[in-house]
């Protein structure tokens, strides 16, 4: 396939994300921990979700799935138990998958099964991954463990407190109203949702059975004095003083870290710098000042003091530091106290910016 994708090029080459992946592709570690994940999606993920979301379950009842969290449970530790429910050599479907039907993608599990033999830790990767995902799923149903509320209820109370068994009716609004939004960017909030409801309840076919010339005149007073009640308006200077808000809090979060590294700055300025020949007798708090002062007074090369793991790291750059600053103390560059926010933003920006450009030229 990538040889493919640099071959239809005029100019024949990889861009570095093509290039990674092609690299991913020949990568044992990363092939392991892609079979971990297609075995997984074939073995739990597909058959729980045949279970919940596939045909015939619209009606299903999120209350009534404690023995399907329960049956996850215990196909899992199965697994654990016996690897060879995957990895054996008479391994099929009928005893690896949650609900033994066959693979959703055989064609995967085939190109996993011929990898097997080049992955030499593909066992102990994928039961590290089962192994976790017990905990979750564990974790997950703890709703339905037996004596709880739910395991408690009757069937007539579950029924009675019937809940999708996804979210997916939620999440398809959601994507409609984006979809809604783009094509009709002036389209208010209550206006979409107003032909939602129209569609969904077929509302058009009710008005044509009762509906009478009244009806339809006091529809349309309805719609016009909702439209100019202002409400969309209102909602959006809301949203407009919340941004504003929010802007101001950013702002002074900004400037006073701005103040602080002001502070900060003028205090490793003024820290008087330890001889060479007193450096061992520092604790690491006062070796940490050093290095701040020393980073202060323009010294490159100096990392993060959390860099340095031991005590002999953070003295010999201390001491290196020392070196460097007694060499080229007239010509060494004392770091610009901040005095204002603007004093920092530019700085940011045209490093940015540097950091696009060489990005871009890749």
């Amino acid at each position: 396939m990538m040889e493919l994708i640099q071959w239809s090029k005029q100019n024949p080459s990889l861009t570095n994300i093509e290039k990674n992946l092609r690299d991913a592709l020949h990568d044992i570690p990363t092939l392991t921990e892609l079979a971990a994940m297609v075995i997984y999606k074939m073995v739990i993920t597909h058959p729980y979700l045949r279970q919940v979301r596939g045909p015939g379950t619209e009606s299903t009842n999120i209350l009534d799935l404690g023995p399907l969290h329960h049956a996850i449970r215990d196909h899992i530790q199965s697994i654990l138990d016996n690897p060879g429910l995957i990895f054996g050599c008479d391994a099929s479907y009928e005893t690896a998958t949650l609900d033994g039907l066959e693979w959703v993608d055989p064609e995967a599990m085939k190109a996993v099964f011929e990898l097997i033999p080049s992955l030499p830790h593909i066992i102990p990767i994928t039961l590290a991954f089962f192994r976790g995902a017990l905990t979750t799923w564990t974790r997950f149903s703890v709703e339905f463990a037996p004596g709880g509320l739910i395991d408690a209820c009757s069937a007539t109370e579950r029924q009675l407190a019937w809940m999708p068994s996804t979210n997916d009716a939620n999440e398809g609004a959601l994507g409609a109203y984006r979809v809604a939004i783009r094509g009709k960017p002036s389209l208010t909030l209550h206006q979409y949702n107003s032909q939602a409801m129209f569609r969904r309840n077929d509302t058009q076919n009710f008005m044509d059975a009762v509906f009478t010339d009244e009806d339809h005149a006091y529809i349309m007073r309805e719609a016009r004095r909702i439209d100019s009640s202002g409400e969309e308006a209102r909602k959006r200077e809301q949203i407009v003083e919340f941004r504003i808000q929010t802007a101001e809090m950013q702002r002074v979060k900004a400037d006073a870290k701005v103040q602080k590294a002001a502070k900060d700055l003028r205090e490793n300025l003024a820290r008087v710098l330890v001889p060479l020949s007193e450096m061992e007798a520092l604790t690491i708090p006062l070796i940490h000042d050093q290095l701040n002062a020393y980073r202060a007074r323009g010294v490159p090369n100096i990392s993060v003091n959390s860099k340095y793991r031991l005590k002999a790291d953070k003295l010999g750059a201390l001491k290196e530091a020392f070196r460097w600053y007694e060499a080229n103390r007239v010509t060494a560059t004392v770091s610009p106290v901040p005095q204002s926010l603007s004093d920092m933003v530019p700085a940011i920006v045209e490093e940015w910016r540097d950091e696009e450009d060489a990005e871009m030229e890749e």
